[in-house]
């Protein structure tokens, strides 16, 4: 059965050297590991710069420890929450640290040459998602 709710978070700060933000996510995945919590590391750009996201499944609708420790213990101004919608594709919802949200789209997979051109998107290995205003096309791709 696929999971139905996914939270993608990154631990980097933009006024942070990119050492210090590696070792905040080294830290990051090390209590993971330690407190056996499912999740992956992916590629991401987020306004143009690269940074380090972890993807992680959310139980319920709304697992407010896990947002709530993305967003003010990793003092990020906002989350990305996915929710399954059909044919294996993603609402997308951004969650600001306000505890405010806007609604994406979809999350769906893309050519490199298509995520290449946006400002934000999410690399999986050789695969790419952006957030789409529509749900046209049928996609069948496991993010987790």
């Amino acid at each position: 059965k696929k999971q139905s709710r996914y939270i993608i978070y990154s631990v980097f700060q933009e006024e942070r050297h990119v050492r210090e933000n590696l070792i905040e996510h080294k830290l990051n995945i090390e209590f993971l590991k330690e407190a056996n919590r499912p999740f992956k590391v992916l590629k991401g750009y987020y306004k143009n710069k690269p940074e380090l996201s972890i993807i992680r499944p959310l139980k319920s609708s709304w697992d407010s420890a896990i947002v709530e420790q993305a967003l003010h213990v990793f003092n990020q101004d906002s989350v990305l929450i996915l929710e399954n919608h059909k044919h294996g594709l993603y609402k997308a919802k951004l969650v600001f640290n306000t505890l405010e949200s806007k609604n994406l789209g979809y999350f769906r997979q893309v050519k490199k040459e298509v995520a290449e051109k946006e400002d934000c998107y999410t690399k999986d290995g050789s695969n790419y998602y952006i957030c789409t205003k529509n749900d046209n096309t049928m996609v069948d791709s496991q993010i987790f």
